[in-house]
């Protein structure tokens, strides 16, 4: 019976130390990202080298919008260092996931899918797809519509925005190839094993006017219609969901910054127009819809 007695009240002291300890770990998490600015002043930021977006200059130094917007907006908050790194596009959300970085300031568009693993701040950029085809454009490539014809190879990067929009236009799985990274897609498209390549258009003017890139020009026009309506993507910086409390912080000072032409002046720097940034009234809720957190 004492024998008993002790085991009883020892799985129960287990029992309570275990929820405690997990109580104690889902609490470390929440607001992680607030207590650590607030604290050490330095967060780590996935990028995806991949200029204006965001990539590593000549001189090994960090650059592109998405960095420098997220200096400008995180610095009132007390952030006083960013640590870079940069890593495959399609592994930019499950290293954030897994708090291997504590952002993203990679270009990522903001997609309804995503925003049921991430979220978002709100954008400050748009953009859209465009297609780099061969010199001449062969193909006649001007829109999705093209690109859904038989016989047309259609490149794409692993995870990206545009894979969705160009199945749902009749784009068929079996013609699109997806890539690694922006170099082995150009490289195909060089080499005649794709008859178009489909990048971010920040990424398709770096890639031609890339002096090692020859052949290749960026189809204009070009639409981007899928079910009657032309497709426009909104970037912004992404966290986890359990820094909710940080995002919106960085919500209202991102706002100052698109108000004082901070925003403005990192995007003409890049050579981007001022109409490039979305207007007041897009946020990430409305891009996101129900799955917005």
């Amino acid at each position: 019976m004492i024998y008993k007695s002790f085991l009883s009240q020892h799985l129960k002291r287990s029992a309570c130390a275990a929820i405690f300890a997990v109580a104690a770990s889902v609490s470390a998490y929440a607001g992680a990202l607030t207590d650590k600015v607030k604290n050490d002043g330095v967060i780590v930021v996935g990028i995806n080298n991949s200029a204006p977006s965001g990539y590593v200059d000549a001189d090994g130094n960090i650059a592109g919008i998405f960095p420098e917007v997220l200096k400008s907006a995180a610095t009132p908050l007390g952030l006083k260092k960013i640590e870079f790194q940069s890593m495959d596009f399609a592994a930019l959300i499950p290293s954030l996931m897994a708090h291997r970085i504590d952002a993203i300031a990679g270009g990522m568009y903001i997609l309804p899918k995503r925003c049921e693993q991430v979220i978002f701040a709100n954008p400050f950029f748009t953009g859209g797809a465009a297609a780099v085809v061969k010199q001449g454009n062969p193909k006649a490539v001007h829109s999705y519509e093209d690109l859904a014809k038989n016989g047309v190879i259609v490149g794409n990067l692993r995870s990206a925005a545009s894979i969705g929009d160009l199945i749902a236009a009749g784009v068929k799985q079996d013609n699109m190839p997806l890539f690694q990274d922006e170099t082995s897609g150009i490289s195909a498209l060089m080499a005649g094993r794709v008859d178009a390549l489909i990048l971010p258009y920040d990424a398709a003017i770096k890639q031609v006017k890339d002096p090692n890139v020859k052949g290749v020009e960026i189809a204009a026009p070009f639409k981007r219609i899928v079910n009657g309506e032309e497709r426009v993507n909104y970037g912004s910086i992404v966290f986890r969901p359990d820094d909710a409390d940080f995002r919106d912080r960085f919500n209202e000072t991102l706002t100052k910054t698109m108000k004082d032409g901070t925003v403005q002046t990192i995007l003409e720097k890049y050579n981007y127009p001022r109409e490039m940034m979305p207007s007041e009234s897009v946020t990430a809720k409305t891009v996101c819809g129900p799955a917005y957190r």
